[in-house]
């Protein structure tokens, strides 16, 4: 498979990342909040991505451009599914991870007789987002692994797989956080009254 050329790649990649971002966002206005929601919309989300990515023949984010190269686990319908069903694991398992975390830390304040700062300001708030979204990375790597023929077509079971893994943790924990950073900043929260409910329930 040919190289793609830099410029090509970064500037898909975060056209295909907006997209990510849009999609879930939008979608959730049509869902019911919590995992079920997660789901769905995060399903919906990464068949965006997909589709944004694939007519510039770029990797699918965080697909690398090794395994881009070696073209797995295949082009067409493989990858739009490969990545439906990883992101519809992504958030469902990192919207999960940082409401019982933002939870915890409610109750530890309650207890020290405190108040947390506003999430928009609260450094924890963004290490607690990229927490959630690095694990919930690794999730997206098992989700996807159905999608791969055998031990030899999956990048995961090479010399590069532990870095694949530590490079998706960290790519996915920044997704994440700048995600949740954008929801706050800019108010772009779905669901806000999710966040009242969990304050208002400690």
């Amino acid at each position: 498979m040919p190289a793609i050329p830099l410029t090509i790649q970064l500037g898909t990649e975060a056209l295909s990342i907006l997209a990510l971002y849009g999609v879930y966002t939008q979608s959730q206005h049509h869902l019911p909040p919590g995992p079920y929601g997660q789901v769905m919309a995060g399903a919906t989300a990464g068949t965006a991505l997909a589709l944004t990515a694939m007519p510039f023949n770029t990797p699918i984010f965080p697909e690398t451009s090794v395994e881009h190269r070696a073209g797995l686990p295949g082009q067409g319908w493989r990858n739009v599914a490969k990545a439906a069903s990883g992101y519809a694991c992504f958030f469902a398992v990192a919207e999960g991870l940082r409401t019982g975390i933002y939870k915890a830390r409610l109750v530890d304040a309650s207890r020290k007789g405190s108040q947390l700062p506003p999430r928009s300001e609260d450094p924890q708030w963004h290490l607690t987002n990229f927490f959630a979204g690095g694990v919930a990375g690794l999730a997206y790597r098992a989700a996807t692994l159905p999608f791969f023929k055998g031990p030899l077509e999956n990048p995961l079971l090479t010399k590069s797989g532990v870095g694949i893994l530590i490079g998706s943790f960290v790519a996915m924990g920044s997704l994440m956080a700048g995600f949740g950073w954008a929801d706050t900043a800019f108010n772009l929260e779905v669901h806000p009254e999710k966040w009242g409910k969990v304050e208002q329930s400690q």
